[in-house]
């Protein structure tokens, strides 16, 4: 079995299009976590540490059904899956280091 490609980018580069255009078995880490917990925006206001214990449990999971590629965004913390392909898909804006020029960032930084 080949091993699992972890796709990472900020919020808007095209990974869930990315995805559906793949096809097999292939799955957007925060859509499984909002599947699983409701949405991300609610999991943020009990805190980040919440929402990354929730993003790794959803993680393990959808490790163990053997996918083909998984998407995460630019803030996951890892660990990755031991012997992963990371492919990085980035637009010529991302040097700036925001997604959206005219969105706030999520953190107060």
């Amino acid at each position: 079995m080949d091993p699992v490609i972890l796709l990472i980018g900020h919020r808007g580069t095209g990974k869930t299009t990315f995805l559906q255009r793949l096809g097999g078995r292939c799955f957007d880490l925060d859509a499984e976590i909002e599947k699983a917990y409701g949405p991300i925006a609610e999991l943020f206001v009990r805190g980040e540490k919440h929402f990354r214990e929730c993003e790794r449990t959803t993680f393990e999971k959808l490790l163990a059904q053997k996918p083909d590629v998984i998407a995460l965004g630019a803030g996951f913390e890892g660990p990755l899956a031991a012997g992963a392909h990371v492919m990085w898909l980035q637009r010529p804006s991302d040097f700036l280091g925001r997604s959206f020029l005219n969105r706030p960032r999520l953190d107060a930084k």
